[in-house]
């Protein structure tokens, strides 16, 4: 009779482990889901930064969503735009006319040395009406209304991540003493 009951311990154990298995598997692939049901909610929301957390812990979870296309999609989405930002310039400097070359170089140097930043750009009044144009290129009225002489010179700041508050400080610090900015934006949102 022990004996008997052995063997049916022993049948009924691997049993009760896939069982286990099979539902901890299934409960990821709910979690998965709802991750990616979160992720969609905020991608309409406009809170990409939030909509991509969603969607790599889906992805982390149940690697299989990888296959779904809307998942693809809305997670290619949301990250192309975190790497349009990155790519973008945290702050647009924008030069008085009256600013010389020495000002300038001067100016560029002392942002380089603030801490987070990743690289600097000076863009001529050439540059900034080729931007324009392209931007604008199928609006032709625009194209007629501009040119190079109206648009102002600029520096843009490129950082290595949000800038912080100290970092903030200190850019507004030297915004303040220079006599060269006409006007800096800085951008409304940052990852």
């Amino acid at each position: 009779m022990l004996m008997y009951n052995k063997k049916k311990i022993l049948i009924i154990i691997p049993f009760l482990i896939a069982i286990a298995l099979v539902l901890f598997v299934y409960s990821l692939k709910i979690t998965a889901d709802k991750r990616f049901a979160e992720g969609n909610y905020q991608l309409a929301s406009a809170q990409y930064s939030k909509a991509l957390k969603s969607y790599n812990t889906a992805k982390s979870l149940w690697p299989f969503i990888s296959n779904d296309p809307t998942f693809q999609r809305n997670r290619e989405l949301v990250q192309s735009f975190f790497d349009d930002l990155k790519n973008s310039p945290a702050v647009t400097v924008f030069l008085k006319s009256t600013a010389t070359q020495e000002d300038i170089n001067s100016l560029m140097e002392n942002i380089k040395q603030m801490d987070g930043v990743k690289d600097v750009k000076f863009i001529s009044k050439d540059e900034a009406l080729r931007r324009y144009k392209e931007k604008n290129k199928n609006d032709e009225l625009l194209l007629e209304l501009v040119t190079a002489d109206i648009l102002p010179e600029s520096i843009e700041i490129y950082t290595i991540d949000m800038p912080s508050i100290e970092q903030q400080n200190a850019f507004n610090s030297l915004r303040q003493n220079s006599t060269i900015i006409e006007r800096a934006i800085q951008s409304s949102f940052r990852y």
